[in-house]
């Protein structure tokens, strides 16, 4: 893969190739996509398992990274991006601030499972369980005490909806997905232990 990163004023930063722009599928949750988070992101945690076929490519890229890291002398714990619940179920997080650097407004593009643009008309919260695919801006970082890599979100496809409704008090989910349209449990699967520090998320030119 080349160098990771090089140092600028004294801070590491991603060398362009070292990044990559994937196209993953797998199930929402949490999905912040109409409006950002307490933290002022759009976010969704995107739920996978080792057979997804680009699994891989990103324990690919997190053994990279810590390469790396020992091979430049970066100090720093190695944060897992891909982690696992109480459940023991993998996920990661993907991101995106709700303004650039210059302070205009950044907008996740949605698309429906015909892969048409409904960005200006979407207006359905999604529930956790959702199918989607989510494409991502893969990068690593170091920083704060931490080596790893970072997702920022810009584009999202609903290929099945779980429609999330709130009455403004107790919740309601209906479903649009079949129960023998639903893949059988996936068994569980050992993982190292997830970290859930904050990062820093730079602005990823497109």
């Amino acid at each position: 893969m080349g160098k990771l990163m090089s140092k600028v004023k004294g801070k590491w930063k991603a060398e362009k190739d070292s990044c990559k722009t994937l196209f993953v599928t797998g199930e929402a949750k949490w999905a912040k996509i109409l409006k950002p988070d307490d933290y002022g992101k759009f976010s969704v945690n995107v739920y996978i398992d080792e057979d997804n076929e680009n699994y891989e490519v990103l324990e690919g890229m997190m053994d990279s990274i810590d390469n790396f890291a020992d091979d430049e002398n970066i100090k720093g714990e190695l944060a897992d991006f891909i982690k696992e619940d109480d459940d023991g179920k993998k996920f990661f997080t993907c991101k995106l601030p709700q303004t650039d650097f210059d302070g205009k407004p950044n907008r996740i593009q949605i698309f429906d499972a015909s892969a048409t643009d409904v960005t200006e008309d979407w207006d359905k919260l999604i529930g956790n369980g959702s199918k989607i695919v989510v494409k991502i801006y893969v990068k690593p970082y170091a920083g704060l005490g931490l080596i790893g890599l970072t997702a920022q979100l810009y584009a999202i496809q609903i290929l099945d909806l779980v429609e999330y409704e709130s009455d403004g008090g107790f919740t309601a989910v209906k479903t649009a997905i079949k129960d023998e349209d639903k893949e059988e449990a996936k068994p569980k699967r050992r993982s190292r232990k997830a970290k859930t520090e904050e990062v820093a998320e730079d602005e990823i030119p497109f």
